[in-house]
């Protein structure tokens, strides 16, 4: 899939503004990206963030959790998508964001490591995956 350049916030501090190679990945082909994504980082921690459709300041939801899975959930014919994000809150329990009427889904990356997925719903809400090192 084609790549583009994106102006983007930084979200880990380390500047408030960056630029990322932004993929955006297609309905039909969130399947195998979402298993391909859940091979590599099932067990990698991650932040979660919730920036809301007005813009502003995103809102941390969990912080360092061991990602677990993300799966859509394809809607019949004229219904919405979804996608779910599951993090371990600790070892033995999960939590779950799961994201209704989604409309893009970004992955940003840098040198070849993915940095964050960026989820939108219809309503411009956004749900940001921030992958930690």
């Amino acid at each position: 899939m084609p790549s583009a350049k994106r102006q983007s916030r930084a979200t880990d501090n380390k500047a408030s503004t960056s630029v990322l190679p932004v993929q955006e990945v297609t309905a039909n082909t969130w399947v195998p990206f979402f298993s391909d994504m859940n091979n590599r980082h099932r067990g990698d921690r991650v932040d979660v963030e919730i920036l809301d459709g007005k813009g502003g300041t995103p809102r941390i939801e969990w912080k360092k959790r061991r990602l677990q899975s993300i799966s859509s959930m394809l809607g019949r014919p004229g219904e919405p998508d979804a996608i779910s994000i599951t993090v371990s809150e600790d070892d033995q329990r999960l939590v779950n964001r799961t994201i209704p009427d989604v409309r893009h889904v970004r992955l940003f990356s840098v040198g070849g490591e993915d940095e964050k997925l960026e989820v939108e719903s219809a309503d411009g809400d956004k749900v940001i995956l921030v992958f930690r090192r």
